[in-house]
């Protein structure tokens, strides 16, 4: 993530992957969105998806189209905690603003996932061995990495669900392959609960 050149775009990707957030939530995120304390941990409310489908294929002809968040009614939020180092990375990125969008492009409008995904795949390059075409290809693949974390940290299915915004049978059939993957460490837990 530090290789990513552009500061918005290392921000964006600094956020997506301690949030656990779709790309597409991060994109819409706005200040009031925000709770970001002097210090300790904070929270993000996910209330919006800006996901990016091109101009011919939004409802308003913009490259995003606004709608809330996947698989909820549309006043529906979500909350995700933000640890201490990324309350700090947005509160420096919001400076002093009161409202508006977090991820600004150039105009103002929102970060374009596109670009967004350019700086990384760049970035990628920089530091990966040549022909690597697997790990994090997309900023998405951030996401996964979360859940996948979260998991193996031992944090309950049903509360890393919660955060990514699935109910638990869709995460576990998403992430069953990274529980399986710590089965002798299931087993010893296991083992030591017995």
């Amino acid at each position: 993530m530090d290789a990513v050149a552009d500061s918005m775009h290392r921000h964006f990707v600094k956020t997506v992957y301690p949030s656990g957030a779709r790309p597409s939530e991060v994109a819409a995120l706005r200040v009031t969105d925000c709770n970001l304390p002097d210090s300790g941990w904070g929270a993000l409310f996910l209330r919006k998806s800006a996901a990016e489908a091109g101009k011919s294929f939004t409802d308003g002809g913009n490259v995003r189209d606004d709608r809330g968040l996947k698989h909820r009614s549309e006043d529906e939020d979500r909350e995700v905690p933000a640890s201490p180092e990324l309350v700090a990375l947005l509160k420096a990125r919001i400076g002093t603003a009161k409202r508006g969008i977090v991820f600004q492009n150039g105009a103002g409008g929102m970060a374009s996932g596109s670009a967004v995904n350019a700086s990384w795949r760049k970035a990628r390059a920089a530091i990966l061995e040549e022909g690597d075409n697997v790990t994090l290809r997309r900023v998405y693949l951030l996401r996964h990495l979360h859940g996948s974390a979260a998991l193996n940290a031992g944090v309950p299915i049903a509360v890393v669900a919660a955060r990514l915004g699935h109910d638990p049978s869709v995460l576990l059939s998403v992430y069953a392959k990274v529980l399986e993957a710590e089965d002798r460490r299931w087993i010893e837990a296991l083992g030591g609960a017995l």
